[in-house]
């Protein structure tokens, strides 16, 4: 796995524990947080599996 693949996938799951750990707050506006940080999550194990897909 390259050094790229790698860190995709380290910021992907960081975005998931960021996103559910926001949720959990139950402050006020903690779904808009968790939408943002879901889709920043998703967008980057997509990002994971193209370079995963491509072969590196």
């Amino acid at each position: 796995m390259s050094l790229d693949a790698y860190r995709l996938l380290l910021d992907a799951m960081e975005y998931r524990r960021r996103a559910y750990s926001t949720l959990r707050t139950g402050l006020p506006g903690r779904i808009i947080h968790f939408k943002g940080y879901m889709r920043q999550a998703i967008s980057k194990w997509q990002q994971y599996a193209e370079l995963r897909r491509a072969g590196q």
